[in-house]
């Protein structure tokens, strides 16, 4: 027996010498895979290379542990706090985009005032009114000065006026909106006829097909302007937010100027509207490009009159069906009040109303499963008038806009108000004369 191995009267059986304490470690290191253990802490590597007493061992190896755990626990509390601060940066700009309100607060609840505006910056709303009242303009709310003394307003506030004419005009919420930036022209190629195949035997002789056609459709930005004014009094004295108070006007009064082009205009320094075009009753492949179809309502001055082979709505179902599927998916009706308070009493062959309400407040209603859009400027039901228009608007009717508005403050000419001349470029017309149909008051 060796004397490491005999008992002692200082050392009870067991007890584990220096000596065997080096054994160990090295076996302990010969366990782990020597690639993992480049990869610890310096403090636990440390420790298993420590070949002194075991219980200091120990107490190393469990501090160099200690401070990783500790390491961890501050790495992920600072993750937290990142994630934290990343979020509500989030929030934020959220509630900034979903503000709506020109010149309020960023977080400010929308108001009836605003409709679906955009919200402008703090900054640029408190400049812009300042211009409107005083007349001097500052460099938040202009780009350059115009030859006539008026100023180019930011994108910002054509874009908030832009965003009104949207909820306020029907023909805005159907239509192709084709922004323009550097041209006021918008040129596109319109394929207007198909290529032709032929079916052919095994030896016939194979001629030259007829090839599609193409024609090139422009469509021009036409100018509109408003000019709403106010006291001078008003505008120092009051309280209001005149920045708001413009946007309100202006878009209120370009709305109406440009739905009446939209649906009546005869191109001549305003949007072509889709009643301005030539009309037939024949069908697609039959009528020439650039001219609408129409439907007939049976009557001369009206609808007919129902019995027990004949209804009024019969001429909704000719018009829907005049329509190819392929544009049904976005099609809608449009009318205005008068048109529509005689529609929405009709009923079909089984006496069911073929008008139905939304029940899902702004929804509009739905005639045979089909949306109606209500617009003022559509004509009333007369001989000859075309009182419903059914179809895809946004693969029918284009609307271009140029961007850019410009605002002239007049406090001379009519003392003492002051005029605020806003003008704006849009343009508009019929791209594709397959996607829009009309109702005819004719007997055929």
């Amino acid at each position: 027996m060796s004397h490491l191995d005999k008992p002692s009267a200082g050392r009870p059986r067991g007890l584990v010498t220096p000596v065997t304490s080096r054994l160990m470690a090295d076996w302990a290191i010969k366990q782990v895979n020597p690639e993992a253990l480049k990869h610890l802490p310096p403090g636990v590597l440390a420790a298993f290379n420590n070949t002194g007493d075991p219980p200091g061992e120990r107490r190393g190896a469990h501090a160099a542990i200690e401070d990783l755990r500790r390491q961890r626990d501050e790495d992920f509390a600072q993750l937290g706090q990142a994630l934290v601060t990343q979020n509500k940066a989030i929030d934020d700009l959220n509630a900034q985009l979903a503000a709506v309100r020109l010149g309020g607060p960023p977080g400010a609840s929308p108001s009836p005032t605003n409709g679906r505006a955009g919200h402008l910056p703090e900054p640029l709303a408190t400049a812009m009114g300042d211009f409107l009242k005083t007349g001097r303009p500052s460099a938040a709310m202009h780009t350059e000065s115009g030859p006539d003394g008026g100023f180019s307003v930011t994108p910002q506030i054509a874009q908030t006026i832009t965003q009104r004419l949207f909820s306020v005009s029907p023909i805005r919420q159907i239509a192709r909106i084709v922004p323009l930036t550097s041209s006021d022209t918008w040129d596109e190629l319109n394929d207007r006829t198909e290529a032709e195949a032929l079916w052919a035997g095994e030896r016939t002789p194979r001629g030259d097909t007829e090839n599609p056609e193409f024609g090139k459709l422009s469509i021009i930005a036409h100018e509109m302007y408003a000019q709403p004014m106010a006291t001078q009094k008003l505008l120092e004295d009051s309280s209001i937010n005149v920045a708001e108070w413009l946007m309100q006007k202006v878009s209120s009064r370009f709305a109406r100027k440009e739905g009446a082009a939209f649906v009546s205009g005869d191109g001549v320094g305003k949007p072509r509207g889709f009643l301005n075009y030539a009309t037939a009753a024949t069908d697609d492949d039959q009528r020439d490009w650039g001219t609408l179809q129409y439907v007939p309502s049976g009557d001369a001055s009206g609808f007919v009159a129902a019995t027990t082979t004949v209804l009024p709505s019969d001429c909704i179902s000719s018009l829907i069906y005049a329509l190819k599927p392929e544009y049904w998916q976005g099609a809608v009706f449009l009318m205005n009040r008068k048109t529509a308070s005689v529609v929405r009493k009709w009923k079909d062959a089984d006496g069911r109303n073929i008008w139905s309400d939304s029940l899902v407040t702004g929804q509009p209603p739905a005639l045979m499963g089909f949306p109606v859009m209500f617009a003022e400027d559509m004509p009333s039901i007369a001989a000859n008038a075309f009182p419903i228009a059914f179809g895809n608007f946004q693969e029918g009717y284009t609307i271009v806009d140029r961007l850019g508005v410009t605002v002239l403050r007049d406090p001379y000419s009519n003392k003492p108000f002051v005029r605020f001349y806003t003008r704006k470029r849009v343009g508009g017309a019929v791209h594709n004369s397959e996607a829009i149909k009309l109702l005819k008051i004719a007997a055929s």
